[in-house]
Order: C-alpha cells, then sequence, then structure tokens
C-alpha cells in the first residue's frame, strides 16, 4: 500500500462478532486508526478507517480465536 491510502476494514462489535470478524484496531501495525464506527440501529457491520504510515511495511498480526 502507498504511504497515506486509505484502509477500511469491516468489523463487528458486541454480540454480532458471532455472525462476523472482530477487527481489533490495536492489531493494525503500521496504520494510523481514524475512526471506528459501531453501528446501534439494524446495521450490522463496524467500519474502522485507518492510514498507511509513510516508510512502513504491510503487518496485520494474526487474529486469535
Amino acid at each position: 500500500m502507498a504511504p497515506g491510502a486509505v484502509l477500511m476494514l469491516r468489523s463487528a462489535h458486541g454480540a454480532r462478532a458471532f455472525l462476523y470478524p472482530v477487527v481489533d484496531p490495536n492489531s493494525l501495525r503500521c496504520f494510523e486508526v481514524l475512526s471506528v464506527f459501531h453501528p446501534t440501529d439494524d446495521v450490522i457491520n463496524s467500519v474502522v478507517l485507518s492510514r498507511k504510515l509513510p516508510g512502513e511495511l504491510f503487518y496485520l498480526r494474526p487474529f486469535l480465536f
């Protein structure tokens, strides 16, 4: 990814985590987390927005289930 590029990830929160994977914003190394949105209505998916930091390699820590 190019430095400054924006990455949008679909995630889940609370009981919805039984249906969809949870993305922990702390696991996004080399990215600046811009926003995390957990809807409270009928929308199921949460959204995590982050920006690629300059000079860093892309790395996403594996999730532990």
